[in-house]
C-alpha cells in the first residue's frame, strides 16, 4: 500500500513516524501533528545514527506492550536498555 501524507494531517492513530518525505521534503508526525523538517538537519541526524553501532533486538511478544516488552528485555539481558 502507500501511504498519503499531507502537511498538516493531525490523526489519533499514529503519534510518530520516520522517513516519510512528500516532494523531496522530509516530515515527521510527533504527537498528532506534522512537522516539516530541515533538510540538511535531516542529513545531520541521518549521519549521527549511521554511526551507531546496530544491535539485534528480541521479538515482541503477541499483544505485549511497550512498558512489558522493555521490563522483559531488562530482565533478562540489560545491557540492551
Amino acid at each position: 500500500g502507500r501511504l498519503i501524507v499531507r502537511p498538516g494531517d493531525h490523526t489519533r492513530n499514529y503519534t510518530s513516524l520516520t522517513d516519510v518525505t512528500l516532494d523531496g521534503t522530509p516530515y515527521v508526525l510527533s504527537g498528532g501533528r506534522w512537522y516539516q523538517i530541515d533538510k540538511d538537519l535531516a542529513k545531520e541526524v541521518q549521519t549521527y545514527f549511521d554511526q551507531i553501532a546496530k544491535v539485534d533486538l528480541p521479538e515482541a511478544e503477541a499483544g505485549e506492550t511497550e512498558e512489558r516488552y522493555n521490563n522483559r528485555i531488562k530482565a533478562t539481558n540489560a545491557d540492551l536498555l
